[in-house]
């Protein structure tokens, strides 16, 4: 504890970073080795502990579910460092976790899988990553399966150099100005290789080194002929670029015959029982074993060899190190994304320059229950300031835009933590660039959010998550009369997850979860339990999904609504919205803008809006951030500005988040307001009298615009070999979903087929595709889009729009038919 309070405070020397992989790449195992390497795990246990996966679900499931953090003592050149490490899930439901790391650091160390390549959730965390202005470095993952499955080495390297391509490319599409060039490169440093479970890797500058002092050569030279297309001619002495000798003999590969061949040696004379030939190898490298060591045999051998030969903590944590940025240099950059207030400030400025001595600017991007299940620790980071054990803060939540808001809470920081994994490290003082958890403000904040010390502090930019809560679940107790046992953790289990939701359905009463798949929901669903203990049983539905309401015409007619007290009519339209714009709300492209004015300017310049009417949005929906919007289209109407938020609340409150159809949210509406007729005294036209005509009208304008249903629909990868292909497409068409292409995977004799399914129809997809391949089909689904169902919902015969509008209907306990026009607005 000692080196690292002398740490903390020297920010020059700490790293915040993330790991980040698809699902099943080796990302756990291989974090095993850097606890190896700060002596927190034994070194028999690497590559087998899996000691970030701290739940017993995750360590029974052999994934991660939640991303835990870390704080690391590492010694480089004889300097230590601080490394602050958050090991986050793969898998694509539990995406919202990658989300709460990655805010709270400054790097990533994505993992790829040699043999995979780059996978559907590869992309997905990497887009979130630059999209945070995170810096990469690259590990390819698993080269001893290539080894031990005895690949040509010649095709190793050549998949090797097909990942760089990849990821570069990757890289290059979610190019970010002030973050600068991302691009990796193994002559760099940027690269790494290796297996986390047999506990190596490296990097070429490393290798190079050691190789340069066994063959007494300059370390730069020997780095310079390792990658490429550089071939040694031992005829000539020299180096070639054509791979054939002067008398015309292929030549092997300089790295392949100088680094694979000498790795595959110790594999192929550890399962031959040849120790001879490795000790002899041990001592041309300067690799000690322990004497106990020297009695392994087998893969334990060469894993001990290779361990003290290329040990991938060290070799990776070095490059974690040397080529991703320390919070002095990351919030620099990061501030502009990070800060909702004005750059100038002083909350912005210490922020930039990451000083200990400002204003307190931490952000919480997730909460963690105690071992009581009761309270919780905020798991954030210090941007500015210091945090201090006993200091009061103001607790800004994600309903908090600006200073001096009302929901904006007074806490108390009651202790804070280094973080150590499952476990926490008291420590009175943190001062900025330090990932921390905070005791004590969990009260006062429902998941994330900004913890300040500044009464002027603007809150740092909510989270935007890459995935929706799609999938629902009913969910109550077996006995009714354990109901506010029940609601009291269903909030308590709401504040653990960053992406999980919870309503009651207002038609039947009952508590709805929704989450990002299948696994997401169940694994909450264990967490529940946990939270309500074992005496509270609970009964759930089937899986549901949610769906969206649209509109595909402008009304055929203005609709008119009256207030309760005839004083106030109100006039609107529908009319859909382009995907291009829906998709920047959606995103927070439009959002991030800051002022109303710069958001008018950038719909004019990049959607194609009218001036005057990008001018005059009254408010986006629902939470006043949806992709539906309500635009004022009137002019000279006396005592209008003094409704705009009665008319914003009746449609954030009673029309985005409930469609006319069957009660699901909009998405794509917008709104015109095209007359009005208001009362001259300010009581006679108050919200009780704005928001059921606000609701009526604008259900009745949608009802003339041709309403329609959107159903989600997930992104299928699987892999699987050639003669499955047939079995995977069908288990596709039959899920009424279609194939968009099937490609050979490089290096690999799997092929890759990508699809869409429509979410519905997801469940029990995995299991059904496993039974057709006999096993050989490995799928992935994620959230792609959202898509018209294109059949009329009104339909007396029946069709699938009408039949889910039917369906959801009934479980929402509203009235067997559509509201019908002439009961809803007033005659014009």
């Amino acid at each position: 504890m000692k080196n690292v309070n002398k740490l903390l405070s020297n920010q020059t020397n700490i790293r915040n970073l993330s790991v980040i992989a698809h699902v099943d790449h080796g990302k756990t195992t291989l974090v095993d080795n850097f606890l190896y390497r700060a002596g927190m795990v034994r070194k028999q246990d690497v590559g087998e502990k899996r000691g970030m996966d701290t739940t017993k679900e995750e360590q029974d499931r052999i994934i991660t579910i939640k991303s835990t953090g870390v704080s690391l003592v590492f010694t480089k050149d004889k300097e230590d460092y601080l490394i602050n490490l958050v090991d986050s899930p793969g898998h694509v439901d539990f995406s919202s976790e990658v989300t709460a790391a990655l805010r709270i650091t400054d790097g990533a160390l994505v993992v790829v899988d040699v043999i995979k390549g780059a996978s559907v959730q590869t992309e997905t965390v990497t887009r979130q990553a630059l999209g945070e202005r995170i810096r990469p470095v690259l590990h390819v993952n698993k080269v001893d399966l290539c080894i031990i499955k005895n690949w040509d080495l010649e095709d190793i390297y050549i998949q090797l150099e097909s990942i760089a391509a990849q990821m570069n490319n990757l890289f290059s599409t979610y190019e970010d100005e002030l973050l600068g060039d991302v691009s990796v490169h193994p002559l760099k440093g940027t690269m790494s290789f290796g297996s986390g479970k047999m506990g190596w890797a490296f990097t070429l500058p490393s290798y190079a080194k050691m190789l340069a002092k066994k063959m007494g050569s300059d370390p730069q030279k020997v780095l310079r002929r390792l990658w490429g297309n550089k071939y040694y001619d031992p005829e000539t002495k020299k180096f070639n670029s054509t791979g054939v000798s002067k008398s015309g003999k292929p030549l092997q590969r300089y790295f392949v015959k100088m680094v694979l061949k000498p790795i595959q040696n110790v594999y192929k004379w550890a399962e031959a029982n040849e120790t001879e030939k490795l000790f002899k190898f041990c001592d041309s490298w300067g690799i000690k074993l322990k004497q106990f060591e020297k009695e392994f045999r087998g893969s334990s051998l060469a894993k001990a060899i290779l361990m003290e030969w290329l040990p991938a903590g060290e070799n990776i944590g070095n490059m974690m190190i040397e080529h991703l940025p320390s919070p002095i240099v990351a919030q620099k950059y990061r501030v502009m994304n990070l800060y909702t207030g004005p750059q100038d400030d002083e909350y912005a400025k210490a922020i930039r320059d990451a000083d200990p001595n400002g204003p307190l600017m931490v952000f919480v991007s997730k909460q963690v229950p105690t071992q009581n299940y009761r309270n919780f620790i905020c798991y954030g980071r210090v941007f500015s300031g210091t945090v201090k054990t006993g200091a009061k803060v103001f607790v800004l939540g994600k309903d908090v835009s600006e200073p001096g808001s009302k929901s904006i809470r007074k806490s108390t920081i009651s202790n804070s933590f280094l973080l150590k994994g499952k476990d926490y490290e008291a420590c009175s003082s943190l001062p900025c660039g330090n990932i921390v958890g905070l005791a004590g403000i969990d009260k006062s904040l429902l998941k994330s959010g900004t913890v300040t010390d500044g009464k002027l502090a603007f809150p740092i930019a909510p989270m935007k998550f890459s995935v929706s809560p799609i999938v629902q679940v009913a969910v109550e107790p077996k006995d009714q009369g354990q109901r506010k046992k029940f609601t009291d953790c269903l909030k308590l289990l709401i504040k653990s997850d960053p992406c999980l939701k919870t309503f009651i359905d207002p038609s039947t009463g009952q508590f709805i979860i929704a989450g990002a798949g299948e696994l997401h929901i169940e694994t909450s669903l264990n967490d529940l339990r946990k939270f309500l203990g074992d005496g509270v049983e609970i009964k759930t539905s089937t899986p549901l999904v949610s769906f969206s309401e649209t509109v595909t015409t402008e009304s055929s007619q203005v609709c008119l609504a009256k207030s309760a007290n005839n004083h106030n009519r109100l006039y609107f339209t529908a009319e859909p919205m382009d995907e291009k714009t829906i998709k920047a709300i959606d995103d927070g492209t439009i959002a991030n803008e800051g002022t109303d004015k710069a958001r008018a300017s950038l719909l004019v310049r990049e959607y194609g809006w009218d001036k005057g009417e990008a001018q005059r949005i009254w408010c986006y929906g629902p939470e006043n951030t949806g992709p539906n919007v309500v635009v004022n289209k009137t002019a000279g109407i006396s005592y209008l500005n003094e409704i705009q938020s009665h008319v914003a609340m009746g449609f954030n409150s009673a029309v985005a988040p409930t469609g006319i159809l069957c009660g699901e949210p909009l998405r794509g509406v917008r709104f015109n307001l095209t007359d009005a007729k208001l009362h001259p005294d300010s009581i006679h036209r108050g919200p009780g009298q704005i928001i059921q005509p606000t609701r009526r009208a604008m259900h009745g304008a949608q009802l003339c615009a041709r309403p329609r249903i959107m159903e989600p629909w997930y992104l299928v990868e699987i892999e699987c070999p050639f003669k499955s292909l047939a079995q995977a497409r069908s288990i596709i068409q039959k899920r009424r979903g279609y194939e968009e292409e099937a490609l050979p995977k490089e290096g690999t004799p799997l092929y890759v087929l990508r699809g869409f399914v429509p979410v519905i129809e997801s469940f029990g997809f995995t299991a059904a595709l496993r039974e057709a391949t006999h096993g050989e089909g490995f799928p992935t689904m994620i959230f792609s889009h959202w898509a018209i169902i294109d059949k009329d919902p009104f339909d007396p015969e029946g069709n699938l729009a009408s039949k889910i509008v039917a369906e959801v209907r009934k479980r929402k306990g509203m009235p067997e038919e559509i509201p019908v026009l002439g009961k809803i607005v007033d005659k014009l």
